[in-house]
C-alpha cells in the first residue's frame, strides 16, 4: 500500500511533484540521547544529497496522489455497482513518515509526522464534512467494525466506535490516543509520551521532545 518505500511514484503522479518547492536543507537532530541513538542505528539522512532528497520527497507525495487517485477509482466503483449507500469507507495509515524531518526518516519515533495517522471515515450515519478533534487510534478500528457489522460493543473491548465518535459536535472527549514504536526496545506511549512496559519508575518520559 502507498506511500511506502522505495518512494517510486507512477510517472504521471511523480513528475506533477517533482519541481515542488521543497525543503531540501537537511535538519539538525533533537538534543535527545535516545533520538540521537536512533538515528545513528537509522542513518538515513547522512546519505542524502540535495538531489536525492528532492527524489525521495517527489516520490513520496507523488505516491500520496496516486493513492488518492486509487481512493477516487474505488469510490466510483461502488457508486456504480449501487453499493455507496450501504458501504462505510474508512482510509487511514499504520504509521506516517518524518522524510527528513528533524533530520529523521521513516517511523520509530512519537513524532507528529511518525505517529500521526489520516483517519477518514464516510457512508451511512458518518456526518458529512464534519472534522472530530477528539483523538483516535488504530485501536479503535476493530471496535467500528463490530459497531458496524454487527451492532455490537463488548465490555471489555479497547477502543470506541469511530461512528460514535464521528457525531461529537461539541467538545471534544478527553481521551488517549495509543501509539507503539519499536526500534531495539519497544516502547508505548500516548500522543508523545512513552515508557518501557514493566518500567513504571519513568511513567510519561518524553520520547520526542520539541
Amino acid at each position: 500500500m502507498n506511500p511506502h518505500y522505495p518512494l517510486s511514484a507512477p510517472d504521471v503522479f511523480y513528475e506533477a511533484c517533482a519541481q515542488a518547492d521543497f525543503d531540501l536543507a537537511p535538519a539538525p537532530l533533537p538534543d535527545h540521547p535516545e533520538i540521537r541513538n536512533m538515528a545513528g542505528f537509522f542513518d538515513y539522512d547522512h546519505h542524502f544529497t540535495a538531489q536525492t532528497r528532492r527524489a525521495a520527497k517527489a516520490g513520496y507525495f507523488g505516491l500520496t496522489s496516486f493513492m488518492d487517485d486509487c481512493v477516487v477509482r474505488i469510490l466510483a466503483a461502488l457508486a456504480d455497482s449501487g453499493q455507496a449507500d450501504n458501504t462505510v469507507v474508512v482510509y487511514l495509515s499504520d504509521h506516517g513518515e518524518m522524510l527528513g524531518e528533524k533530520g529523521l526518516w521513516t517511523k520509530q519515533v512519537m513524532y507528529e509526522s511518525s505517529a500521526g495517522i489520516p483517519m477518514i471515515m464516510a457512508g451511512p450515519e458518518v456526518p458529512s464534512a464534519h472534522v472530530c478533534t477528539t483523538a483516535v487510534s488504530l485501536l479503535d478500528v476493530a471496535a467500528t467494525a463490530l459497531d458496524l457489522m454487527l451492532d455490537l460493543s463488548l465490555p471489555d473491548q479497547d477502543g470506541t466506535s469511530l461512528r460514535a465518535l464521528a457525531g461529537l459536535k461539541t467538545r471534544p472527549l478527553c481521551r488517549p490516543a495509543t501509539a507503539i514504536v519499536q526500534s531495539g526496545i519497544r516502547s508505548r506511549g500516548t500522543r508523545g509520551s512513552w515508557r518501557r512496559p514493566g518500567a513504571s519508575a519513568h511513567p510519561g518520559r518524553r520520547l520526542a521532545p520539541p
